[in-house]
Protein backbone atom coordinates (compact mmCIF):
# COMPACT_ATOMS: atom_id res chain seq x y z
CA UNK A 1 0.00 0.00 0.00
CA UNK A 2 2.74 2.47 0.92
CA UNK A 3 4.59 1.80 -2.33
CA UNK A 4 1.39 2.63 -4.26
CA UNK A 5 0.70 5.74 -2.19
CA UNK A 6 -2.48 4.25 -0.72
CA UNK A 7 -3.81 4.76 2.78
CA UNK A 8 -6.34 3.03 4.98
CA UNK A 9 -9.55 5.03 5.10
CA UNK A 10 -11.64 2.76 7.29
CA UNK A 11 -11.47 -0.45 9.28
CA UNK A 12 -14.57 -2.41 10.19
CA UNK A 13 -15.61 -5.26 12.43
CA UNK A 14 -18.68 -6.37 14.36
CA UNK A 15 -19.92 -6.53 17.91
CA UNK A 16 -22.76 -8.97 17.18
CA UNK A 17 -24.22 -8.87 20.71
CA UNK A 18 -24.54 -5.09 20.91
CA UNK A 19 -27.39 -2.93 19.61
CA UNK A 20 -25.31 0.18 20.42
CA UNK A 21 -21.74 -0.78 19.45
CA UNK A 22 -18.88 1.28 20.87
CA UNK A 23 -15.14 0.56 20.87
CA UNK A 24 -14.04 -1.97 23.47
CA UNK A 25 -10.82 -1.70 25.47
CA UNK A 26 -9.29 -4.17 23.01
CA UNK A 27 -10.43 -2.06 20.06
CA UNK A 28 -8.70 0.99 21.56
CA UNK A 29 -5.55 -0.95 22.44
CA UNK A 30 -5.26 -2.25 18.85
CA UNK A 31 -6.18 0.96 17.02
CA UNK A 32 -2.88 1.46 15.23
CA UNK A 33 -4.24 3.71 12.45
CA UNK A 34 -5.35 7.01 14.05
CA UNK A 35 -6.25 8.57 10.69
CA UNK A 36 -8.67 5.75 9.83
CA UNK A 37 -12.35 5.71 10.68
CA UNK A 38 -13.31 2.62 12.65
CA UNK A 39 -16.71 1.22 11.70
CA UNK A 40 -18.40 -1.16 14.12
CA UNK A 41 -21.53 -3.09 13.23
CA UNK A 42 -23.85 -4.27 16.00
CA UNK A 43 -27.21 -6.01 15.88
CA UNK A 44 -30.48 -5.46 17.69
CA UNK A 45 -32.36 -8.37 19.29
CA UNK A 46 -34.44 -8.47 16.09
CA UNK A 47 -31.31 -8.90 13.96
CA UNK A 48 -31.29 -5.40 12.49
CA UNK A 49 -27.80 -4.10 11.77
CA UNK A 50 -26.60 -0.94 13.52
CA UNK A 51 -23.55 0.87 12.11
CA UNK A 52 -21.46 3.30 14.17
CA UNK A 53 -18.25 5.14 13.24
CA UNK A 54 -15.40 6.27 15.49
CA UNK A 55 -12.03 7.95 15.55
CA UNK A 56 -9.86 5.92 17.92
CA UNK A 57 -6.51 6.95 19.36
CA UNK A 58 -4.49 4.05 20.72
CA UNK A 59 -1.82 6.47 21.92
CA UNK A 60 -4.29 8.66 23.84
CA UNK A 61 -6.44 5.66 24.86
CA UNK A 62 -9.69 7.31 23.83
CA UNK A 63 -12.32 7.36 21.12
CA UNK A 64 -14.87 9.80 19.75
CA UNK A 65 -17.89 9.26 17.55
CA UNK A 66 -17.43 10.14 13.88
CA UNK A 67 -20.11 11.46 11.57
CA UNK A 68 -20.85 9.48 8.44
CA UNK A 69 -23.50 9.11 5.79
CA UNK A 70 -24.44 6.20 3.59
CA UNK A 71 -24.73 7.20 -0.05
CA UNK A 72 -26.33 4.98 -2.68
Amino acid sequence: MRERGEQILAIYHSHPNSAEPVPSETDVRLAFYPSAVYLIVGFTAEGVGVLRAFHISERERRWTAAEFSIVE
